[in-house]
């Protein structure tokens, strides 16, 4: 889950569900630790709190 405030003091809250399994196979490609790592890299590339 995903907390950030703006420059207006406004919060907003966004969910992210991971877990993007294949569509043929139904099996997730890469472990959820992977998507979570990325994850945080894009929220601290644009300063935007972050929390699992």
């Amino acid at each position: 889950m995903e907390k950030s405030k703006n420059m207006d003091n406004h919060i907003s809250q966004t969910t992210i569900y991971i877990g993007l399994n294949d569509s043929e196979t139904g099996v997730q490609k890469y472990d959820s630790k992977k998507y979570i790592s990325i994850l945080k890299r894009t929220c601290r590339h644009y300063k935007l709190a972050f929390a699992v």
